[in-house]
């Protein structure tokens, strides 16, 4: 009898609630989610396990009296490419079981797109069951690009400036403890990013155990290292999908983000080789001032090469307090002119509420540290990578153990603790509506430590988010830029404020009757 066997591009992870076992589906190969339920579940669970060889008749001797539910459900299971009888007959599945064309899909700036709704509506069930959904592994901070808007602790952002990335990475064995106890608190997507992921050299070895693992993988890469080598093996281990950044569709202005000749031209040519091989991808574009002129263009680019399009409206600071980065985010104007734009993250008119978002204090701002969490390269837990809040030490505290204590406070307290910033009042000349010459930003050293206290602030602890006009239209508040601009997560976030502000200033403008002409023009006579 074959054996049945869960193949590489088939991602499953079980879970299980006071409704019984449930399971989310990925299938690398097809670009398919199933969402999965009861015995569907246990017979996966019976074919994945590790070291034992599972066939129908196996399966018929363990569950007499359901011989005909396993016969339906093993050969729908079959029809659908997430499971597979016997091995294959060589050492590449590729060769034997080509990936389907990735599905074409128009760039558009709204995130929740990452999602189907199945997929939003198993990721609350997740959720709710007690289980992490989503992992964000930044496993070095090494890269062979210098952009000027990094984040990463140490980046270098100017000339002149040096790099400071030496870091203790994880050991082989460090890695397959984090991975085994990443399934233990249910992990389904796994996220690969540096640095240059592709610039670790371990990075295949970490890629292989997590596939074994049966994670959703998704990479971020820069794909300057994506050589038909590289791309070969890389095509045989099924990743869900790779995002490429792509600042402009001008090659000279990408180029001058990366400070890297040539490395537009690479990108580009890499996400055509992906998407020819199968594998599904996305671009990550970031707006800035000397790109924001080509978001339209930049976009079409992305259709063109059949990759799906995510947009950040701003900049953050470095995650080591860095403010450079946060020069480069547009101004009022230039927001003001994309809120005319269509598939821009400042698009206002009247389908969207004119930009407006109502928001329920008593609820959480974002999802960091209740259905994703990050580490660094060497191995500190944070809530998030964009929330770079230390909540332990992998070395000294197993990722188990960080999730298991997760809700072992009911509600945050203030507490003195020092501040990342040595209570240095940085005067940040970005923005403020009350003033516009400076503003200052506060430092608090009153902020959550550990992951139980995080996960149970709500928008009512923010100091001051929330309390004025403009913060209905603040669709995206970060706690993570406020930290990296303060060094305070439940302080404002200047950036995030101005983008509120303008989205305010055009909506009223529009609701009082002005063309899209008389509100460009009446802010550029306002603030330029």
């Amino acid at each position: 009898m074959s054996t049945l066997i869960i193949p590489p591009w088939i991602s499953f992870r079980p879970y299980e609630d006071k409704n019984g076992k449930f399971a989310l589906i990925s299938n690398a190969r097809m670009h398919e989610l199933a969402f999965i339920e009861e015995f569907h579940v246990i017979l996966m669970e019976e074919i994945g396990k590790e070291k034992t060889s599972t066939s129908i008749g196996d399966l018929k001797k363990k569950y007499p009296g359901y011989e005909s539910e396993i016969n339906e459900i093993i050969a729908e299971l079959l029809d659908n490419d997430i499971i597979i009888s016997g091995l294959p007959k060589s050492n590449s599945y590729k060769s034997q079981f080509p990936s389907a064309p990735p599905p074409y899909s128009i760039g558009n700036s709204d995130k929740s797109n990452d999602y189907t709704s199945l997929e939003l509506s198993a990721i609350s069930r997740i959720e709710q069951a007690g289980y992490l959904y989503s992992f964000f592994w930044e496993i070095t901070y090494k890269c062979n690009e210098a952009c000027i808007h990094c984040y990463n602790p140490g980046a270098a952002h100017k000339k002149g400036d040096k790099n400071k990335r030496k870091t203790d990475l994880l050991t082989r064995n460090e890695t397959i403890k984090l991975l085994d106890d990443l399934v233990e608190i249910g992990v389904f997507r796994l996220l690969l990013s540096g640095g240059e992921a592709f610039l670790h050299k371990d990075f295949f070895f970490i890629l292989e155990e997590a596939k074994k693992r049966n994670f959703q993988v998704i990479i971020f890469t820069n794909g300057l290292l994506l050589d038909e080598k590289t791309l070969d093996r890389l095509e045989n281990l099924y990743p869900d999908e790779i995002g490429i950044t792509i600042y402009s569709d001008d090659d000279q202005r990408h180029d001058e983000v990366t400070r890297i000749g040539g490395s537009h031209e690479k990108s580009i040519n890499a996400l055509k080789e992906l998407h020819k091989r199968g594998i599904r991808t996305h671009t990550k574009t970031p707006l800035m001032k000397e790109t924001a002129n080509d978001f339209e263009a930049t976009r079409e680019l992305s259709d063109s090469l059949g990759s799906r399009q995510t947009v950040d409206g701003y900049l953050v600071a470095g995650n080591d307090n860095n403010l450079d980065p946060i020069k480069l985010n547009l101004d009022i104007n230039q927001i003001a002119e994309l809120a005319f734009v269509k598939g821009s993250p400042y698009f206002i008119d009247k389908s969207n509420n004119f930009g407006r978002r109502d928001r329920d204090a008593k609820q959480s701002v974002c999802s960091a540290g209740i259905n994703i969490m990050s580490i660094t390269p060497n191995g500190k837990i944070t809530t998030c990578p964009s929330l770079p809040l230390e909540v332990a030490d992998l070395r000294e505290k197993s990722m188990v153990e960080v999730w298991k204590d997760k809700d072992n406070v009911k509600q945050w307290k203030p507490q003195v603790r020092p501040s990342r910033i040595d209570n240095e009042v940085r005067a940040i000349k970005i923005f403020d509506p009350d003033n516009p010459a400076i503003s200052h930003a506060k430092l608090s050293n009153a902020r959550p430590g550990t992951l139980a206290e995080w996960r149970s602030i709500k928008l009512e602890n923010y100091i001051e988010c929330g309390t004025h006009d403009r913060c209905t239209w603040c669709n995206a508040k970060c706690p993570g830029a406020a930290m990296n601009e303060t060094g305070d997560p439940l302080e404002k976030s200047e950036v995030q404020c101005k983008i509120a502000y303008a989205k305010m200033v055009v909506a009223q403008a529009l609701e009082s009757g002005k063309t899209k002409n008389q509100v460009i023009e009446m802010v550029r006579n306002q603030y330029s």
